[in-house]
């Protein structure tokens, strides 16, 4: 068996917490915990819901043109009918 002598772990120990320290401050350094990431989400949802709400705003105008149509028809099927019943109270 291999016996570590008290020195050697203590060493060994040692090289653990630097490196620790080490990776501790390269993560506060490079900009904590996902701070860069937080604005690059933003800037990608604010692009997001941009084109949501564009796509939302076309799809909108889609429906609303055959309404449009469809009560335009309406108007004058009402006027048609108006117009009919005009001329047979004037028979």
């Amino acid at each position: 068996m291999l016996y570590y002598s008290a020195s050697l772990i203590a060493k060994r120990e040692m090289t653990m917490m630097k490196m620790l320290v080490y990776l501790i401050i390269a993560f506060f350094l490079a900009g904590g915990p996902g701070c860069a990431q937080k604005q690059g989400e933003e800037e990608e949802k604010s692009g997001i819901e941009a084109l949501t709400e564009q796509v939302g705003r076309d799809a909108a105008e889609e429906i609303k043109k055959p309404i449009g149509k469809a009560r335009a028809i309406e108007d004058l099927a009402k006027q048609h009918v108006q117009e009919m019943d005009v001329a047979e109270e004037s028979e």
